[in-house]
């Protein structure tokens, strides 16, 4: 493993000098229209149990800064969106803390419609496991978070077979850094073909996909190879239904305690599309490794709602879920995922996943209901790491100056290692939080933020409680 020190400030800016350099490849080719945002946030915090501790409780005072910079790009050949919102933080028993908050990507037309580049730069706080210790921000000082950094390079070719098909080559390079000592980083090359009917195909639909994929760690110890063969074809019955129909070739070299590691898989499945405001996809197949299993896809927009659902069943690491864990949630807050993965263990799992999606928008009033459920089964070890959770937020408007917020989560880990002695374990975790937020100005706004989280586990060593107040000032301006 490399040394974490070296790498906390060397990843992210080789990331970013990567996408600085092919941004200057992309001036040549056309302009773009730019546009700039700069923030500001401020905060003073007190937590009662700064450590997160059952017996050991010790309250702290801490500032928070946190400057945050935008730049977004569109025009001929380029687009660009780039966001970094550092936070540093300043403890009332003299220490700090500093992480990185990176999301970037970059999409540029190299030759006109034969060479393409994309590429992407990303950095936030990771969760060790899903058992660990947070408050789900850099308030807690305890040693269960990583900062995590990863950059994709993704150079590919198109190709147009006039209304038949058209066609993509490219090759893909990723990197994930992890800064903990008991973490491993990893390399990562993937090779892909992908062959689309086009616009003479409207009734019978079809693709087909060709994907080898290598991932190196530091160690060397979980190296692996896939190979991945896909077809897929659909049937358009009418505007509102299809059938779709896929077939497979997996083909996995890695440790894994099933006696079939290659094969053939296949599926069918229907969408039903009644609206442009609605799109609802299931299937049900068999593959290499999940076996068979019920997948399914919805999303149902009205004028002041939104619904979502999902069903999947893949097979991951905790490296393929790192490098596709988004940053920033909507209203750019660093995101603090309660389903992470245990980034402390490299092997390959079945990753089952459920969720629920509910967002209902009024006059003065926004409601979001959320709800997962998540099991990784480990390919070698056997090992089960099951999630849960729930969530509810509301938001009203009091006057068109001030703001209150509330909200309810819920969220559970149950671990059943067969590699460690039979040992189950179960934890529960409740937050509760209230918050004003009154603007200031245009472009300002004062904050007040309460927060109760309370854990309860099997293991009375993992249980603990927080009580919460901060007071935040944030302005930004373009």
């Amino acid at each position: 493993m490399s040394d974490p020190s070296s790498l906390s400030f060397g990843a992210p800016f080789r990331a970013v000098l990567l996408l600085g350099l092919s941004l200057a490849l992309a001036g040549q080719a056309g302009a773009a229209q730019w546009r700039s945002s700069k923030g500001l946030r401020l905060d003073t915090t007190y937590s009662d149990n700064k450590n997160l501790s059952r017996n050991n409780k010790k309250g702290e005072i801490s500032l928070g800064v946190s400057p945050s910079l935008g730049i977004t790009g569109k025009g001929g050949r380029l687009t660009l969106d780039f966001r970094y919102a550092p936070s540093l933080r300043f403890r009332s028993g003299n220490s700090t803390s500093f992480s990185h908050n990176l999301a970037s990507s970059l999409q540029t037309e190299l030759y006109k419609k034969v060479l393409f580049f994309k590429g992407s730069a990303n950095a936030r706080q990771s969760l060790k496991n899903l058992g660990g210790r947070n408050g789900g921000d850099n308030v807690n000082n305890n040693d269960d978070t990583t900062q995590t950094f990863n950059f994709t390079l993704n150079p590919y070719t198109m190709h147009h077979f006039g209304n038949y098909a058209d066609s993509t080559f490219g090759y893909r390079f990723s990197q994930v850094v992890n800064t903990s000592s008991d973490t491993n980083n990893s390399a990562g090359h993937n090779l892909y073909y992908t062959l689309d009917s086009g616009s003479r195909f409207v009734v019978m639909p079809w693709s087909i996909a060709a994907n080898f994929n290598k991932v190196d760690y530091d160690d060397g110890g979980d190296n692996s190879k896939t190979y991945h063969l896909e077809g897929n074809s659909s049937y358009v019955l009418s505007r509102i239904w299809s059938i779709d129909g896929y077939g497979f070739y997996d083909k996995y070299d890695f440790d894994t305690n099933s006696s079939n590691d290659e094969g053939f898989g296949g599926g069918a499945g229907l969408t039903w599309t009644p609206s442009n405001r609605t799109r609802f996809k299931i299937a049900y197949g068999y593959r290499v490794l999940t076996g068979w299993n019920l997948y399914f896809d919805l999303s149902h927009r009205r004028k002041r709602s939104t619904f979502t659902a999902s069903l999947t069943h893949d097979v991951q690491t905790s490296r393929s879920e790192q490098l596709n864990t988004p940053v920033f949630d909507d209203n750019g807050n660093p995101i603090f995922d309660p389903d992470a993965p245990d980034i402390t263990n490299d092997e390959h799992y079945i990753h089952d996943r459920l969720r629920f999606g509910y967002t209902l928008q009024g006059n003065r009033n926004t409601l979001n209901l959320s709800a997962y459920a998540s099991r990784r089964e480990g390919e070698t070890s056997n090992d089960k790491q099951d999630s849960y959770g729930a969530g509810a937020s509301w938001n009203h408007s009091l006057t068109p100056q001030l703001q209150s917020t509330a909200g309810i989560r819920w969220d559970r880990a149950k671990y059943d290692y067969q590699t460690k002695n039979n040992d189950t374990s179960d934890n529960d975790t409740w937050t509760f939080s209230a918050g004003l937020t009154h603007a200031l100005g245009p472009h300002t706004n004062i904050s007040l933020n309460l927060r109760h989280l309370t854990r309860t586990a099997d293991d009375k060593r993992d249980e603990y409680d927080e009580n919460r107040i901060s007071l935040a000032l944030s302005t930004n301006w373009n």
